[in-house]
């Protein structure tokens, strides 16, 4: 298992979900 991979991604589908809420505002 890649960790950093893993986070990578993770911070992927963070940054994606706080655009979605500063485009809904």
């Amino acid at each position: 298992q890649n960790t950093s991979q893993l986070q990578a991604v993770r911070l992927l589908a963070f940054e994606d979900e706080i655009g979605i809420t500063r485009n809904a505002t």
